[in-house]
């Protein structure tokens, strides 16, 4: 129902705005803090809103392409799994131009989410590495292993 007023972002957007600008100044300590975090947990919601189709719509495109099978809504988690899988193994570093670029691009779209401006301001301090055949010199200081990656956990 497009025309049904208020809609969700517009919701989301009147809430946070209550947050922020009427009961956040009120409070101080704990539920001040809880309070800052209501109101960027309302921005992220509010960015998924936006941008969730686009990610959804580069999963589509992109999983079917790098991993030679179809794709639905319900089976995007399960090939995101099996791309990890392959990457791991070795299996797609005949592809690894393709790789990059969809995990770049899709990556760009969950930091707009998550945090806006962070991809932009990184690539500005850091200078763009544009040569997706080429591994970094070294990795970011915000790589992480997960548990299962890392042995010693």
């Amino acid at each position: 129902m497009p025309d049904d007023r208020p809609t969700a972002p517009e919701l989301l957007d009147a809430v946070t705005e209550f947050l922020e600008a009427e009961l956040q100044p009120a409070l101080d300590g704990r539920l001040a803090f809880h309070t800052r975090v209501a109101v960027n947990a309302l921005r992220i919601a509010r960015r998924e809103l936006e941008l969730g189709p686009a990610l959804d719509a580069e999963r589509r495109a992109g999983l079917p392409r790098l991993l030679d099978a179809p794709v639905d809504a319900e089976a995007l988690r399960d090939l995101e799994v099996e791309l990890a899988r392959r990457v791991r193994s070795g299996a797609l570093d005949d592809r690894r131009p393709e790789l990059i670029d969809y995990l770049r691009a899709t990556l760009r779209i969950q930091l707009d989410i998550a945090h806006p401006g962070y991809a932009r301001e990184t690539e500005q301090v850091r200078g763009r590495h544009t040569d997706p055949a080429q591994p970094r010199a070294e990795p970011s200081k915000h790589a992480t292993m997960t548990t299962e990656e890392d042995p010693g956990r």
